[in-house]
């Protein structure tokens, strides 16, 4: 049995009609430790979700089934509980990639080029993410 939020879901059931026009708002953003240009090119990467089954997770496989990968073998996905726990993997350099939630992608982007934690934090980048 598969369970998933309710907001997921109701996405899902209106996929047909909210397809076009669906906008995270760049509420939802991928970061990385290198720059990338779309999902392929982290195929093979530690890669970090919050939450199995939500909606970026979701939209994540969506996108790397149209680019002709399978997100469950291609990609070392990880899932956490927190997009604030997958920030902190990033940037203790435990994943290569990880797809945020704002303020965690902020966040993320503000340490690390802050002076204790810049040292040995690694540069983080914007990357693909569902837009």
């Amino acid at each position: 049995m598969n369970i998933m939020c309710e907001h997921t879901s109701a996405h899902l059931w209106h996929w047909p009609q909210i397809a076009g026009c669906l906008d995270f708002g760049r509420a939802v953003d991928g970061v990385a430790r290198q720059r990338g240009e779309d999902t392929g090119g982290f195929q093979g990467q530690r890669n970090c979700h919050a939450f199995r089954a939500d909606m970026p997770d979701i939209v994540f496989d969506l996108i790397a089934e149209k680019q002709g990968l399978e997100a469950k073998k291609n990609f070392k996905l990880r899932y956490v509980g927190s997009s604030l726990d997958a920030m902190q993997l990033l940037v203790s350099r435990r994943v290569d990639h990880a797809l945020l939630a704002e303020p965690a992608v902020s966040m993320a982007l503000r340490k690390t080029k802050s002076f204790p934690v810049s040292i040995i934090a690694p540069d983080l980048y914007r990357s693909a993410g569902p837009q």
